[in-house]
């Protein structure tokens, strides 16, 4: 097996530890398999990795900084290049290790990428360089064709067979809609890659492995007796036990802290248009520091050579706090006040990986997979966000009627309440935050829609 590496599944797991990714380091180590590398994919990953440590330990500073003057015993404060330094530093010594014990191969670049790269350039070829209609200039992703030719030339000049690349680039490299492959599954290659070489796309190593599970399986295959016994006789077992509260119990003792981090990590990351199409006027998010794991459920456990790999489905609720842009703020008031909580629903694949003790007994009739994992502790855990929901919109714009009012732009009136709105005229251009309204005689106003949130009523 001929494994290809794209940035994005390395990008935030430069170690490759996290759930199936720590395998293929595994998988490695079977004189019939190769992991590939080229200097793009591990550039763009140690410039990508350098930005988000960076981000953190800048934060850590702040934070730091905040509470300083309120330590009684000085501590010392963070030297975050000195860190940021060590830490990749860190990174380009993994790489080297790999290399060096032969479980990663670098794709060098070929005498011959340079002049396919012009061509490419040259003809405005997809799928790498697009040019939209109507538009004079061509959307260039010129990384991903030097990622996508210099594995090429390589599969095609050494003859391998067997090839797979693992990316979740599909808008680059696969064909129309791939994003919407199912789960488990190779997605198409765009038409114009198609003939270029024989390899199997995957999204990311979850899929790869389901995929490929019997010849994996094959590689993985240890004469190991118990490893055997447990992956004959015993998976069923196993799997009842997790489904029973087992799982349940593992992840909540475990790893509900790493969970809520990342979710909150996420939330804190997307706009207030991605929690509802209400939130259309721009601001930010801040997700509460608490969250509820409400559902776990069972997806997938399997054996690969020493290690029991579980994957489950999590769904997480958790309050999100919703700050909207106010466009009339003056003087002292808040430019993006506090405008509503909602409730979010994150659905979350979990992953992780329980060593195999073969020292434990196996015995048929008196089993106890609780018992049999007592001493051992999950690791390489990997957590992806695949879907989230709004589960309670708390934000609403208010009814009732709508009067010209001498004196003021518009008037309406709720639950015998009037309040008061500035009026957009008619020829200006409406601006984010403003919505057009039809009035009791007919005529049209765009009001400014913030102002229909109890928080910026002014009676």
């Amino acid at each position: 097996m001929n494994i290809f590496l794209d940035t994005n599944l390395i990008y935030r797991d430069p170690f490759l530890t996290k759930g199936k990714n720590a395998l293929l380091l595994q998988l490695a180590k079977h004189e019939d398999v190769k992991l590939y590398i080229n200097d793009v994919v591990y550039k763009e990953m140690l410039r990508g990795h350098k930005a988000f440590i960076e981000e953190q330990l800048n934060k850590m500073s702040q934070a730091y900084n905040m509470v300083s003057r309120y330590l009684i015993t000085p501590s010392i404060a963070i030297d975050t290049e000195k860190e940021l330094e060590l830490m990749i530093n860190c990174v380009e010594e993994f790489y080297v290790k790999l290399e060096a014990e032969n479980q990663l191969d670098w794709v060098p670049y070929d005498i011959d990428l340079l002049p396919l790269i012009v061509e490419l350039d040259m003809n405005e070829k997809p799928p790498f360089i697009v040019k939209s209609k109507g538009s004079k200039h061509a959307r260039k992703e010129i990384r991903d064709a030097i990622i996508w030719n210099t594995y090429k030339l390589f599969i095609q000049k050494q003859q391998l067979e067997n090839c797979f690349f693992i990316t979740n680039n599909t808008k680059d490299f696969g064909a129309p809609d791939a994003n919407q492959s199912p789960a488990e599954h190779p997605y198409p290659l765009h038409p114009d890659l198609i003939d270029d070489v024989n390899i199997v796309a995957y999204k990311n190593t979850n899929d790869f492995f389901a995929h490929n599970e019997e010849i994996i399986n094959t590689l993985f295959k240890d004469e190991n007796l118990h490893i055997k016994m447990l992956y004959e006789d015993f998976l069923p077992h196993i799997e009842i036990e997790l489904r029973n509260g087992l799982l349940t119990e593992l992840i909540t003792k475990n790893f509900v802290n790493s969970i809520k981090v990342d979710v909150e990590a996420y939330f804190n990351e997307i706009s207030p248009r991605d929690i509802h199409p209400d939130y259309f006027m721009g601001g930010y998010v801040t997700p509460s520091l608490n969250g509820d794991i409400t559902d776990i459920n069972l997806e997938d456990v399997t054996i690969y050579g020493d290690n029991i790999v579980i994957a489950a489905n999590v769904v997480v609720s958790m309050d999100v706090n919703i700050y909207l842009y106010n466009p009339d703020a003056e003087g002292n008031e808040d430019p993006v006040p506090y405008a509503a909580t909602d409730t979010m629903a994150a659905d979350l694949i979990v992953v992780f990986l329980l060593p195999i003790n073969t020292d434990n007994r196996l015995e048929k009739n008196n089993f106890s997979f609780s018992d049999y994992i007592k001493d051992i502790e999950p690791t390489n855990l990997d957590i992806q966000i695949i879907a989230t929901q709004n589960t309670n919109h708390t934000f609403e714009l208010l009814e009732g009627k709508y009067y010209e009012d001498k004196g003021h732009d518009l008037m309406l009136e709720k639950d015998g309440s009037f309040f008061y709105f500035k009026k957009v005229s008619e020829g200006e251009p409406i601006t984010a935050g403003s919505r057009k309204y039809t009035l009791p005689d007919g005529n049209h106003r765009f009001i400014d829609t913030k102002r229909l949130k109890d928080n910026y009523f002014k009676s």
